[in-house]
């Protein structure tokens, strides 16, 4: 990601919306995480609250999971109504659309909606991959450009054209969309469409962009780079614990235990027009359990560092899968004459990289990002000892974002390097290569690892 993309989009506006029934106790506290989040960074904010039974009318009697299509299909029409009847704000004064789930909730306060944008280079419908391989993509967080003829007429074809067996029938309108979008050719029913199953991170097709689940949106605490979503009724929390727990301790568990990074107070939430029209008895039940969720991020969730690239229960990640062997023989010109030079090398000879502990490497020089986009898809090869009383390495086929991620503290999700272990995953076969007369060394790169690696 160069500087100039990211300054590009630091006005663009957005609107975050959610919308969940009166008796939804989760929808309330992820609603008060995702609002100190818009707050934070002056993106508007739109909370829907309505009885059960507006709900159903709002979904015309399809299951309640069709309401976001209807509110996004009345809030996205670039003619006619100007207003949705649900949210009393213009979504043409916004640049994207933003649609979140009730049972989601943003970790990572401190990542802007824009590092988004820019990664899918401005596409007009953003989305991730499923966390299954159930659907091809997952609803749960998805953003809209206003001003897409094509986002207007993929909604409009979502709800008029989807196969009525999934206005009832699992996953409801996330089924519905992607058997609407395989139709159209846009997405693939092969196995590798998903990044944890050999597919590729990115994915970019006509007007859309699919981001891998893990760095988007995804049901594990310690596999979230931004949104957990807490699929599920129950569902484990960690991706190596045993334990499955129940949606709202998840959720509750994910504030109070300090996984959400760099969130800020909120005294004052958004107008209580969004939690109405409803019966009075049911508007006050909103109000007080909007009250609740907010004392309850006001104890827990301000200002907490988060858990990424904290060492996870049960010993994950003792030692520190590090650096190049010999990367001190290892030098560059430029950080981008370097990485390009690398690329090639391991695209020609096709080589697996080893990885091993040299701590004492200064932390700087090639930043993640130059790293990543040269050579986050290549692909490598890992191994560990077996565990102990068994004889020989345990080995994986990898690439190498989902290595960086391992070794920053956020494994990649349903990888092998998810799982707990007192012996690290280790990177084979990357060589000592001379790139260019000045010295720099290579996999200062890698200077991103946190200190809890290094012991």
């Amino acid at each position: 990601m160069h500087a100039d993309d990211v300054r590009k989009n630091v006005n663009l506006r957005f609107l975050l919306v959610t919308a969940h029934d009166v008796n939804y106790k989760i929808g309330f506290l992820c609603s008060v995480v995702n609002e100190a989040y818009c707050k934070k960074h002056g993106y508007g904010f739109a909370r829907v609250v309505r009885s059960q039974e507006e709900m159903y009318k709002l979904s015309s009697g399809r299951h309640l999971a069709w309401g976001k299509v209807a509110i996004l299909r009345d809030l996205l029409q670039r003619s006619g109504k100007t207003v949705s009847p649900c949210i009393e704000v213009r979504a043409q004064d916004f640049d994207y659309v933003v649609w979140i789930d009730a049972d989601a909730m943003i970790l990572n306060h401190n990542l802007k909606l824009e590092h988004f944008v820019t990664l899918a280079q401005e596409a007009d419908f953003i989305i991730g991959e499923d966390m299954a391989d159930t659907d091809f993509l997952n609803t749960g967080l998805m953003f809209f450009r206003t001003c897409s003829g094509w986002c207007e007429d993929l909604i409009q074809k979502w709800w008029n054209d989807s196969e009525t067996r999934w206005h009832q029938e699992v996953c409801w309108d996330q089924t519905g969309l992607c058997c609407l979008l395989q139709a159209q050719g846009l997405v693939d029913q092969k196995k590798h469409w998903f990044s944890w199953c050999g597919g590729p991170q990115h994915k970019r097709m006509q007007n859309m962009f699919v981001f891998d689940c893990g760095s988007f949106n995804f049901k594990y605490l310690n596999s979230c780079k931004f949104v957990f979503h807490a699929v599920g009724e129950r569902e484990l929390a960690f991706s190596f614990s045993r334990q499955l727990l129940r949606k709202e301790d998840r959720l509750y568990a994910a504030v109070r235990d300090g996984f959400v990074e760099g969130g800020w107070d909120v005294e004052v939430l958004e107008d209580s027009s969004s939690v109405s029209p409803m019966r009075s008895g049911d508007v006050d039940s909103a109000t007080l359990q909007l009250q609740q969720a907010l004392q309850f991020w006001r104890a827990y969730g301000i200002s907490r560092s988060g858990m990424r690239g904290q060492p996870p229960p049960l010993g994950w990640g003792c030692q520190m899968p590090a650096l190049c062997l010999n990367a001190e023989n290892l030098v560059a010109s430029s950080q981008g004459s370097a990485v390009l030079q690398l690329r090639e090398v391991l695209s020609a000879r096709r080589l697996p990289v080893w990885i091993v502990a040299c701590p004492d490497l200064p932390q700087k020089c090639f930043s993640h990002s130059h790293i990543l986009h040269a050579l986050g898809e290549v692909p490598v090869r890992l191994q560990r000892p077996a565990p102990s009383g068994k004889n020989g390495l345990l080995t994986c086929i990898a690439r190498f974002w989902q290595l960086w991620d391992y070794a920053t503290g956020c494994p990649p999700p349903f990888s092998p390097l998810s799982a707990t272990s007192t012996s690290p995953w280790c990177l084979r076969g990357w060589n000592q290569w001379q790139l260019a007369p000045q010295a720099s060394s290579l996999l200062e790169a890698a200077a991103s690892f946190p200190s809890w690696m290094h012991q």
